[in-house]
């Protein structure tokens, strides 16, 4: 995850270790986060939320993207919450199903 001066408008990259090029993963203009990999170790999936200059309605609504990071042009749409607080995003054994966590408070969440 990386920011442009401050402005806390994360995106995903990935950086070739051979030849230092950086790829994006995720699109400009939201906040990404929460990446976490699959298994096998040929996917990702992350979450972006609008930022505030293009949420007027100060809602929060957390999208849900499955990417292969060597090829990102690929990437997924896969779920959207209406809701703030969802990460933590863990792969099943077979790489088929997702868990994540809910954060409602700092006393409830949910699995």
């Amino acid at each position: 995850e990386k920011a442009s001066d401050g402005d806390e408008v994360f995106r995903i990259f990935r950086m070739d270790i051979a030849t230092r090029a950086v790829t994006p993963i995720s699109t400009e203009n939201e906040r990404a986060s929460s990446p976490s990999w699959n298994r096998k170790g040929d996917r990702i999936v992350y979450t972006t939320v609008a930022i505030d200059r293009q949420n007027a309605a100060r809602r929060a609504v957390t999208k849900l993207y499955i990417a292969n990071p060597l090829n990102p042009a690929g990437t997924r749409h896969i779920a959207t919450f209406d809701r703030g607080g969802v990460g933590e995003f863990r792969f099943s054994p077979d790489d088929r199903k997702l868990v994540y966590q809910e954060y409602i408070s700092v006393t409830e969440s949910h699995i």
